[in-house]
């Protein structure tokens, strides 16, 4: 039972990280931004320089559920082990010394 537990555990896992790699993203903006200037950029057009006027700079979450979940769980799995490996260094330690 409990080996059928883990080997759900770790197929429901690989199907989260999956999901929040291929899902693309609604809102591409930065994306279409790029693919505007290559496409001005290989028609010929003239690109101007200089300053950018009105540009607002603002952190904003653009994360889905599926991948908050899946850094919660993958932050929590990476601290563990670095407990892990911390009581694991201490105790070779005591041995060695």
């Amino acid at each position: 039972m409990g080996r059928i537990l883990l080997e759900g555990g770790i197929v429901i896992l690989l199907v989260l990280l999956g999901i929040s790699i291929f899902i693309p993203s609604s809102n591409g903006s930065v994306e279409n931004v790029i693919v505007e200037f290559e496409g001005a950029v290989e028609s010929g057009e003239i690109v101007s320089d200089g300053v950018i006027d009105n540009v607002e700079v603002s952190e904003e979450s653009n994360s889905n559920f599926i991948s908050k979940v899946n850094c919660k769980i993958a932050n929590a799995l990476v601290n563990g082990l670095n407990s892990m490996f911390e009581i694991g260094i201490r105790f070779l330690r005591k041995v060695i010394n």
